[in-house]
């Protein structure tokens, strides 16, 4: 034994004992409250009604972790690379049972017919780690899809087209966002996909400005 530790010594070894289980405590806490959500997402997430119908959804602002890429084609283990490069540098966000995860399709490509060109991956965040990197708020059309992500060029030109004739236009990037997907079953038929993009009423544009331009933001 140390001859030279007081009772107040020993106290305080297990106040800060009593710390460290503390804090332990507390971050099992908020993993289990992170379990629980992810939990609760999948099951809201397999019970999507998938009726194929197209929805104008307001959005509200959703913060996201985004990394910019520049890729043609559609590979899940480029993406499930590029998204895991992303979680490691903000690892304190739970991947598994997120359903804002996705990736960003180019306006401007989809506007000349090309549906596989990959400009982002993201996912949303319930704590801004950049307030100017959000997915901006604003009416959206939206349709969901169960299968292989080969559906998305099938339903693009749908959309489009459903727009144009309820006069609205494309004004922002597409997104394919994830709610079911490999981080959570290795069967394609289980994916749930959410496709969406941002809409504006078909009229003059503002002087100053173009079609489709989104100003202070990234990934939209």
């Amino acid at each position: 034994l140390n001859g030279t530790r007081r009772v107040a010594d020993t106290k305080e070894l297990f106040h800060q004992g009593i710390l460290e289980i503390n804090r332990r405590i507390q971050e099992l806490l908020d993993l289990r409250q992170d379990c629980e959500r992810c939990y609760h997402n999948m099951d809201a997430n397999a019970s999507i009604p998938l009726d194929g119908a197209l929805r104008l959804v307001e959005e509200p602002r959703r913060y996201v972790a985004y990394l910019d890429i520049q890729q043609t084609g559609y590979n899940t283990d480029e993406y499930d690379m590029m998204v895991k490069r992303l979680q490691n540098e903000h690892a304190h966000f739970p991947l598994i049972g997120n359903s804002g995860k996705g990736a960003v399709l180019s306006q401007e490509e989809v506007r000349n017919g090309r549906y596989d060109r990959f400009i982002g991956v993201f996912f949303t965040v319930s704590v801004p780690v950049d307030p100017d990197t959000y997915l901006p708020e604003g009416l959206y059309l939206t349709t969901f899809y169960h299968g292989g992500y080969e559906n998305t060029a099938r339903l693009i030109p749908q959309m489009l087209q459903y727009a144009q004739e309820h006069g609205y236009r494309l004004a922002g990037n597409v997104l394919e966002i994830y709610a079911l997907d490999i981080h959570e079953t290795a069967h394609p038929e289980e994916f749930v996909t959410k496709l969406q993009f941002r809409v504006e009423p078909v009229e003059p544009a503002h002087p100053g400005t173009q079609e489709g331009e989104t100003l202070g933001t990234v990934p939209d």
